[in-house]
């Protein structure tokens, strides 16, 4: 997996598995933000068994999923709730 650093205190990556969620929490992530729909890709995890993960871990975890072009003012507004 693959991570970007954006600033101190957001990173973004693609597609999280469950079985990366441990070295994310060992490397000190807080909480994840998922902002895949379900079923977007074939063989993608769904939000439910990253989460499930998150919380093994004590990560926070978050799914607001967005279409590219479609994204509402609400997935904004959670977007930003979830960030704070």
């Amino acid at each position: 997996m693959t991570i970007r650093t954006l600033s101190p205190t957001l990173s973004v990556s693609p597609q999280i598995d469950p079985a990366d969620v441990a070295a994310l929490a060992a490397s000190d992530f807080r909480s994840i933000v998922c902002n895949r729909p379900d079923g977007e890709e074939a063989g993608q995890p769904t939000a439910a068994a990253v989460a499930a993960a998150a919380e093994a871990y004590g990560l926070r975890f978050a799914h607001i999923p967005v279409v590219s072009g479609a994204i509402s003012e609400g997935d904004i507004a959670a977007m930003a709730r979830a960030l704070a």
